[in-house]
């Protein structure tokens, strides 16, 4: 999450595109964002994903009781926790209970999979939206796909009731400041 505001400080030419976008998403919407209103921020969940391509949210996660860094020192999302044995094609078997990932660097910075890796391209993701056939999922794994997909994305999103935690909403720091 503070990266990305990190990068949309930084990255001034996304400001009014996302801003934009946001602004006409919640007129349609009647000012309250639902799940739904969410998946018309193409421009912004472009921006988020392109944001953690380049800057994977490894350092100082704990998970399962874990520092990541203990376990990597690389950029390697998304991590699980086998709740079973699992056997690969390969025949070997992980036992229950081992946390798993992937190094996400080989793809996010792949040259095969992204044109121009080394560039930050904060609308990478929605032209992949535009292409017959295309999918935010090509590419890159940060926030993990399907049902196990990172819930913090869509909930950093939303607009918080609680005033404590609008510093870190994404929608309120674009429409604040």
């Amino acid at each position: 999450m503070t990266q990305i505001i990190y990068d949309l400080a930084e990255k001034r030419q996304y400001q009014v595109g996302l801003r934009d976008e946001l602004e006409e998403v919640m007129q349609n919407c009647g000012g309250i964002l639902t799940k739904t209103d969410l998946s018309k921020l193409t421009k912004m969940d472009s921006f988020m994903r392109e944001s953690q391509r380049l800057n994977p949210n490894t350092i100082g996660m704990r998970i399962w009781g874990v520092e990541v860094s203990e376990i990597t020192p690389h950029a390697v999302t998304p991590l699980r926790l086998t709740v079973e044995p699992l056997t690969l094609s390969t025949g070997q078997t992980i036992p229950a209970g081992v946390p798993i990932g992937c190094f996400s660097m080989s793809l996010n910075e792949s040259s095969e999979l992204h044109e121009s890796p080394e560039n930050f391209d904060g609308y990478r993701f929605e032209k992949l939206h535009q292409e017959p056939g295309g999918t935010v999922t090509s590419g890159t794994l940060d926030f993990g796909l399907g049902i196990h997909a990172c819930p913090v994305m869509l909930s950093s999103l939303m607009p918080q009731l609680n005033d404590r935690t609008n510093d870190t909403n994404i929608v309120l720091f674009l429409r604040k400041y």
